[in-house]
């Protein structure tokens, strides 16, 4: 069959490792994540369909976070080519923004397709651990979220000399929160029941230089 002949033809086939730093950032949404928990915009923790005031200065309060709109994300990426099935990799990542922090590290599979001499393409999804935080205008609220990435991803591999080849890859994230960690803008941790679930998911596009051994 045809895809067959392709991924006989891959030149990473030859390939054995790599390793390198990668660059890029989350795309889609315009701001992450896609939603906080319900009450960090309605403010009503004992639900009474009012905002709360938490502070006791007897004014309803309101949360000073805010999606993150702009970031930088970067980290290495490192690779073990399996001989004819593809590659297996860890990827670290740091996800920096306004008033935002993210690390997260992942264990991916990719499959690749010959298509050329020197290039590639690959599909491939991993998963993995991860911890973001955002801070509020408001120095003392905080959320904080451990949670696990399922990551799928696609993209091209080039491999011009020997001992380097760019990659571009479109990356799709879900991130499961495990736990949520918030303190309101009084400084009071809320618990889980309180704050309810967030939607954390995303798009993103990232450039990776790679390093290795490519035959």
């Amino acid at each position: 069959m045809w895809w067959i002949a392709l991924a006989g033809s891959a030149f990473a086939s030859d390939a054995q490792w790599s390793v390198g730093p990668h660059f890029g950032s989350w795309a889609i949404p315009a701001a992450y994540p896609s939603g906080f928990p319900k009450v960090l915009k309605t403010y009503d923790f004992d639900k009474n369909d009012t905002a709360d005031d938490v502070d006791g200065d007897g004014t309803p309060d309101a949360s000073t976070i805010e999606k993150t709109r702009f970031d930088f994300l970067f980290g290495v990426d490192g690779w073990f080519w399996l001989e004819n099935i593809g590659r297996l990799g860890v990827v670290t990542n740091l996800d920096l923004g306004s008033r935002y922090t993210d690390a997260s590290a992942l264990l991916m599979y990719d499959y690749m397709v010959g298509a050329g001499d020197q290039l590639d393409i690959f599909f491939g999804a991993g998963i993995g651990v991860g911890d973001q935080t955002w801070h509020g205008t408001d120095d003392d609220e905080k959320l904080r979220v451990p949670y696990y990435p399922i990551r799928a991803e696609a993209g091209a591999f080039l491999a011009p000399t020997d001992f380097l080849a760019p990659q571009l890859r479109i990356i799709g994230q879900f991130d499961v929160p495990s736990s949520h960690h918030y303190f309101d803008v009084a400084g009071n941790e809320r618990t889980k029941q309180e704050l309810g679930p967030g939607l954390y998911l995303r798009l993103g596009v990232d450039l990776t230089v790679q390093f290795g051994h490519f035959e």
